[in-house]
């Protein structure tokens, strides 16, 4: 029994070791990538709506995980989005948009801080920094810019992955009358809101929920030194799409 004990203890001290934390979250990140190339490939996406493309880090594993489809992305920082531009310039099939996405039409302050990941069109709480600047950028509704853009996005089977830092919910609102349209979704919701005016979690998943998107997983984004939570991924799909190929005349 005592070299029992001891074997134990070995395994879970192996276990407990910064080297197997890392390799853990290797691991996890992998199952978290193969979840997803599997929910697009399950549902036959064929565009992917990626706002809050930054660099054009999102577009790029969706390629690494052999996703071909169309990529419309979105980014309303200045100098980031010309980061992506270059990137985009070699990929005919992904295209870059140098605006926020929200509830309405119209400008927005757009805050500007030292990591790019964190820009927001919302402030931040006291959790964070304060920003290096804030600038002017246009908003435009999704549903009312997508037809414009994608003229034929009543025939495709749209995803939409959010990564806005806070405004996600809002770039849904104002996608409302694509929705039938689009089968899945991802969004970043926060246990512990680090931008005022951000919903907590719950009541993003019950918004999403309303509009007929049901759970599929929950990913650690992160979290604080102590270990609580701040936030998760969010990946849905929709339980009640009338469009597509096949339902291309409903209005």
């Amino acid at each position: 029994m005592a070299i029992y004990d001891a074997a134990v203890r070995a395994v879970y001290g192996c276990m407990a070791s910064p080297v197997a934390a890392r390799v853990m979250e290797r691991l996890v990140a992998v199952w978290e990538r193969q979840t997803l190339r599997k929910l697009l490939s399950e549902i036959d996406i064929d565009c992917v709506v990626d706002v809050g493309g930054n660099e054009g880090q999102y577009a790029r594993l969706l390629r690494r995980l052999g996703f071909t489809g169309l990529i419309l992305s979105f980014e309303p920082h200045p100098e980031v989005f010309q980061t992506m531009k270059r990137r985009f310039a070699g990929d005919a099939g992904w295209r870059g948009y140098d605006c926020a996405l929200g509830r309405r039409d119209g400008e927005l302050d757009f805050h500007i801080y030292a990591l790019s990941q964190n820009s927001s069109c919302l402030p931040g709480s006291d959790l964070l920094a304060r920003p290096e600047r804030t600038v002017k950028v246009p908003v435009k509704r999704l549903d009312a810019l997508l037809p414009s853009i994608l003229p034929d996005w009543r025939t495709r089977r749209l995803f939409v992955k959010c990564d806005t830092q806070g405004f996600d919910v809002e770039v849904i609102a104002g996608a409302q009358e694509i929705l039938p349209a689009v089968y899945g979704l991802q969004s970043e919701v926060a246990v512990t809101p680090l931008y005022q005016g951000m919903p907590r979690y719950l009541e993003a998943l019950r918004f999403y929920e309303s509009l007929g998107f049901v759970l599929i997983d929950l990913w650690l984004n992160n979290r604080t030194s102590g270990g609580e939570v701040l936030e998760y991924d969010c990946l849905m799909k929709r339980t009640t799409p009338v469009l597509g190929p096949s339902h291309a005349g409903v209005a």
